[in-house]
Parts: C-alpha cells; sequence; structure tokens
C-alpha cells in the first residue's frame, strides 16, 4: 500500500507457501498480471488466492466470486478479509452492501 511493490513481491516470493494471496496481490499491483491470474488457477480450492489477487487487478467480480467461494466453504477469515484495505476497490459497490447483509455484519463505515 505504501508503493514497494517490488520489495513486497521479493518478500513474498521468499515466503512461499501460505503467502500466495498476497503475492498475487503484489505481481497484479507490479504490472505482472499473467502471473496473478496464474496463481488464481494455480490454486483453485483456494478462493483466497482469487480475492486478493483479483483485488490487485482491479476485478471486482474476481473478488466477488472468490468471496462467494469462501462463504461456500465457511472459511472463518471471511469477516477478516472483508476489512483489509486491498478489498478497498469494493467500496460504495452495491454488491459488498448486500453481501455483508448476508453474512450478518454490519454496514462498513
Amino acid at each position: 500500500q505504501k508503493g514497494f511493490v517490488a520489495e513486497a513481491t521479493a518478500i513474498f516470493e521468499q515466503l512461499g507457501r501460505g503467502s500466495e494471496q498476497f503475492l498475487g496481490y503484489a505481481y497484479a499491483k507490479g504490472g505482472r498480471s499473467a502471473e496473478a491470474r496464474q496463481l488464481i488457477s494455480q490454486y483453485p480450492q483456494w478462493p483466497w488466492v482469487q480475492v486478493m489477487a483479483s483485488a490487485g487487478l482491479g476485478d471486482k467480480d474476481g473478488v466477488f466470486d472468490g468471496l462467494e467461494k469462501m462463504d461456500a466453504m465457511k472459511d472463518s477469515r471471511l469477516g477478516i478479509y472483508l476489512t483489509y484495505p486491498e478489498l478497498s476497490l469494493l467500496d460504495g459497490d452495491p454488491r459488498l452492501r448486500a453481501f455483508r447483509k448476508k453474512l450478518g455484519l454490519p454496514d462498513a463505515p
């Protein structure tokens, strides 16, 4: 978020397994959209990768699709993901309000 995309990408690449969602975001923000999309397709069983990489790509539909998948699998981290600044691209999207309501969460401030 502070513009250190190359540094963040290098760190996430070194961390390896468990950081794929943030690596996908960093790839997307660093202009490496093909690699971000590759991570999404490489980990279809991990929708949180789709959520974060899609957010980096500016793909709201992809973010919502991933969130819906997280909800379907009852991922306990879903509410936390909705607070991530990387998902601020969803602010003002009426689908976010509807999704939060579906989850029983209050409207975002």
